[in-house]
């Protein structure tokens, strides 16, 4: 009885100390080069599958945490903000209306988990450049559902934990 109080009491004193400290994290590396890059440039390998995810980090009130809902977009992209939609509109209707453009990798309205309804804004994933600044220029103000959209280019990258290589960037679009 005596042990088993002081085991109880060492763990209580254990959680304590791991609430106050920081935490680590491992990365496995098939070799050695891998482990001087930059952790944002590093995939890791879910399961027996061999299916790739990206690793995005992210700063929040001095924490830092990974970032599990970047894993499904891809790394490549151009990524577009679309704002104002009504609570109607889903992915199918975004597809559609993107549908006149084939780059469109993508595409993911923000739902409330708790009414199942569309949040009002929503974003869409480009291959290629030209057909994102093209989307952009031609569709911003139309109307998706019941209400006139609003387009701007995404800004995930600045949230993201900027890298200090130059390798893997994209090209920076004009203005």
């Amino acid at each position: 009885m005596l042990l088993l109080k002081f085991m109880l009491k060492n763990k209580n004193e254990e959680k304590k100390k791991l609430k106050n400290k920081k935490r680590k994290g491992f990365i496995m590396c098939a070799d050695l080069y891998q482990t001087n890059t930059n952790p944002l440039k590093l995939n890791t390998t879910l399961n027996d599958d061999k299916k790739k995810q990206s690793i995005t980090l992210r700063n929040v009130d001095g924490k830092r945490w990974v970032d599990e809902s970047m894993a499904d977009w891809p790394t490549n992209d151009f990524r577009m903000f679309v704002g104002n939609l009504g609570k109607e509109v889903d992915d199918t209707m975004l597809k559609i209306f993107f549908s006149k453009y084939p780059s469109v990798q993508k595409v993911k309205v923000i739902i409330n988990p708790y009414t199942n309804k569309s949040k009002g804004y929503g974003f869409v994933s480009f291959s290629d450049p030209n057909e994102y600044l093209l989307a952009l220029r031609t569709l911003n103000g139309k109307y998706i559902g019941t209400r006139p959209c609003k387009l701007s280019k995404g800004k995930w990258e600045k949230r993201a934990e900027k890298s200090s290589t130059k390798e893997g960037k994209k090209p920076k679009l004009p203005k």
